[in-house]
């Protein structure tokens, strides 16, 4: 006779078909449906289960995995509310994790018109360089971010100085 199965096998066993799909789709380009297999599959760990402390650590890992992959499906589908928020979902498993930081540094710096974007890009992409000084995506993103807020402190700049001109030249 077979042994039953362990607490959580089920489950996981059902999750891992769509990763792979998801990757596969991924690789195709095919972005908005591969995010929506890894959203699935993070659905299915959710599933009410008993967990042993063996199978939710490799639960954990597989849930940031998934986290990871949909913040890259979204940027890749200008979706930066969305990479941002599953960044940061990854960002609470794995405070140190890289990659969610220059996803989410990457989300920051494309939403135009976010006042403080340009601000949390810099802080990830500095965090995130601090972990990994010799990654050489990190640092060009913090150099394009750099580079930005230069452009945005120089333009505040000229604006300030208009609004106070010097008196003569108002009143002449």
């Amino acid at each position: 006779a077979a042994a039953p199965p362990r607490p959580g096998a089920l489950t996981r066993r059902a999750a891992a078909p769509r990763p792979r799909a998801g990757a596969v789709l991924f690789g195709k380009g095919q972005h908005a449906r591969a995010g929506r297999r890894y959203k699935k599959a993070l659905l299915d760990l959710e599933v009410p289960t008993q967990w042993t402390e063996e199978t939710n650590i490799e639960r954990n890992k597989l849930r940031l995995a998934l986290h990871l992959n949909i913040a890259a499906c979204a940027l890749r589908t200008a979706d930066y509310d969305n990479a941002v928020f599953h960044a940061t979902r990854a960002l609470r498993t794995d405070p140190k994790n890289v990659k969610a930081l220059f996803r989410r540094a990457s989300a920051h710096l494309a939403k135009a018109g976010d006042v403080n974007g340009l601000e949390a890009a810099l802080a990830d992409l500095g965090r995130a360089r601090e972990l990994d000084p010799d990654n050489r995506d990190v640092a060009a993103k913090l150099a394009e971010a750099r580079r930005r807020q230069k452009a945005a402190d120089r333009d505040a700049a000229s604006v300030f100085s208009k609004m106070v001109q010097p008196a003569e030249a108002i009143y002449s």
